[in-house]
């Protein structure tokens, strides 16, 4: 966990600094959310299967639902999101002695 949150802060660095210095591309494409909701979560799984705790993403009960927009920065907020939640989850854990 510690590595992807490391990851995202690489990541979010460069963004800003290709903003700072007007390089940054933003793209408007379409894509489906749901799809990349699934694969922004699917590297935690095996981390919550190694803590034992059940993790699941429901997104088929969404209807489809195409976007147009920048994927790729969907992604890492969902991303980071996740790890946010995660990172929470196994403080409160450590807390109350679950």
């Amino acid at each position: 966990m510690l590595l992807q949150s490391l990851l995202f802060t690489i990541n979010d660095l460069l963004d800003l600094t290709r903003i700072e210095s007007g390089n940054e591309t933003a793209f408007n494409d379409p894509f489906d959310i749901r799809q990349c909701i699934k694969d922004a979560s699917r590297i935690y799984a095996s981390e919550a299967k190694r803590r034992g705790l059940q993790y699941d993403i429901d997104v088929h009960a969404a209807p489809d639902c195409f976007l147009v927009g920048d994927q790729k920065k969907i992604r890492t907020v969902v991303a980071n999101l996740i790890a946010n939640a995660g990172e929470s989850l196994a403080w409160a854990l450590s807390i109350y002695g679950a």
